[in-house]
Parts: structure tokens; sequence; C-alpha cells
């Protein structure tokens, strides 16, 4: 009995491993490697949300260093509303899908078109060491509001009706970066997990 015993070690011992232990190394490396793919989806999402969010920083301070010297804000054009896409230049919003070149925001509630303004840019440099870079990703129609808008990048808003300043953006996930607050509480958390935050500049 004994003998036999060991015969049959020594036999499944040569044959190696069985298709049942197989079948359990393989769940678990799968199971291992999704864990590890959202990790790092993670990681990369929350970096580009910060790098985001220490642009906003960067021209949130360059506006108010223009205001400290103006006794105004920047005012992109004419108007009771003006909007104006920041980065170093235009070919930051290259066309792309449904964006005319230029532009970082369009078909949001009030039907306007947000672009890239030289005349607010430089009013912004005087201030500004250098114009940081960011990531630009795209946001398509993430259902803020009733009719939804597409965005990209970080837009400078003026409202002189509402004496409201600030400079809004979309980020990846469901929160904003430290020193941002939301854009309209629980509303601006969209179904495709994307955020819509801005920084008050008032």
């Amino acid at each position: 009995m004994l003998m036999h015993y060991h015969n049959n070690m020594k036999l499944r011992t040569s044959a190696g491993f069985t298709i049942v232990e197989l079948l359990v190394v393989i769940v678990v490396i799968a199971i291992l490697t999704s864990v590890t793919v959202v990790a790092f989806n993670g990681v990369q999402q929350r970096a580009r949300a910060v790098a985001v969010g220490s642009a906003v920083t960067s021209f949130a301070k360059a506006a108010k260093y223009y205001k400290s010297d103006n006794g105004k804000y920047p005012i992109p054009y004419a108007g009771t509303v003006a909007r104006a896409c920041l980065s170093a230049d235009a070919a930051q919003y290259p066309a792309a899908g449904s964006f005319p070149a230029g532009s970082c925001e369009f078909e949001n509630p009030w039907g306007s078109l947000s672009s890239y303004d030289a005349n607010t840019m430089t009013m912004l440099k005087q201030y500004m060491s250098s114009v940081p870079q960011f990531p630009i990703t795209t946001f398509e129609n993430p259902g803020y509001f009733t009719s939804g808008f597409t965005m990209r990048g970080i837009e400078y808003y003026y409202n002189s009706t509402y004496d409201t300043v600030r400079l809004n953006y979309m980020v990846e996930g469901r929160w904003c970066p430290v020193g941002a607050d939301y854009y309209d509480g629980t509303s601006t958390v969209s179904s495709n997990n994307t955020t819509r935050c801005y920084y008050d500049l008032k």
C-alpha cells in the first residue's frame, strides 16, 4: 500500500501540474493583472488632474497680479460675457473631432464657443515666468445641465453682469484638485466619470 502511494506521487511529480492547478494559477494571474491595470490607470488619471490643477493655479495667480496692477481682471473682448481658452499658443487646441481649431468649449447651455485669445494670454504672460504645459483631454458631451457640452483644456470666463471671473476645466474622475471647487454641486459629476471644476477668482 505504501509502495503504491509512493509510485503515484512519483508519477504525479513527473507529470507536472494538473489542469485544475493550472486554471487556478491562470485565474490568480488574471486577477492580479486587472488590479494592477486599474491601479495604474487611476494613478495616471490623478496625475493628469493634478497637472491641469497646477496650470489653473498658475493662470489664476497671473490674473490676480494683473488685477493688482490694473484694478481689474483681464477682459478677453468687449461684452457682458467673455471667454478665452488658455495655453501657450493656439496650437495646443488643434482641430480634433468635433472641435474647431483653437477652441476649448462649445455646445454649452448658452450656445457659445470659447476660443484661444492671444490678447488675454499677452495680459497674463506679463506675470508668468513661463506658460504651464498641461494635458489636453477631450470630454465629449458629459451631460452637464440638460443640453451637455464639449470641453477640453482651461477656459477663462468673465461675466460683468454677475461680477464673476473664474477658470473652468474638466477632470477625469469624481474629484477636483485641491484649491478648486465643483462648478454646480453634485450635478457636475456626469455619467462618464468626469467632473467640471472651477477656480473662482473673485
